[in-house]
């Protein structure tokens, strides 16, 4: 974790004292979820988001679906700024968000359920698909840029940022 967390810091720090850029955090393992609201980059604040950084935490479920429909679900809300989803994995998609009957949860909020067959479950990554087309369907002119660490799961992470309309 120390390398990818180096590395999201090293990113970070490049926009301190930007007052024009504000970074949110959103994590992702068995659900998505908001780590940090947008944090206006003016002079100092870098400090505050390594520090949700280095709070990340990691397990065996990677829902990359669900934190691309928080991080869509949080940019869509100001429709008046350019708008970047950076995300950094270390994995493949292997989990999904799911309603009680195992339908996949594309609205906004906190998704009800989540499920996984563990690695290479296939639904994970067509979740994940799902959700990058929705982005790249909006009017919000997201752009969207995928990061992967390690090795296995560039295919997985190269189809996402595809249907997203996104790089790899």
């Amino acid at each position: 974790m120390l390398f990818r967390s180096d590395v999201a810091k090293k990113f970070v720090n490049k926009f301190d004292g930007n007052g024009n850029v504000n970074i949110s955090l959103v994590e992702y393992n068995s659900r998505g979820k908001l780590d940090l609201t947008f944090t206006n980059m003016n002079a100092g604040n870098s400090g505050d988001v390594n520090k949700k950084i280095d709070d990340l935490t990691m397990d065996d479920f990677t829902n990359t679906g669900d934190g691309l429909r928080q991080a869509y679900s949080l940019l869509n809300q100001n429709k008046d700024h350019d708008k970047y989803i950076f995300l950094m994995t270390d994995g493949e998609a292997n989990t999904y968000s799911c309603n009680e009957y195992r339908d996949y949860y594309t609205a906004d909020g906190k998704a009800p359920y989540y499920a996984s067959n563990g690695n290479g479950d296939p639904k994970g990554l067509e979740y994940a698909k799902i959700i990058a087309k929705n982005i790249a369907g909006s009017n919000m002119n997201m752009n969207t840029f995928i990061v992967g660490f390690g090795t296995g799961a560039a295919a997985n992470n190269s189809q996402i940022a595809t249907s997203a309309n996104g790089s790899y």
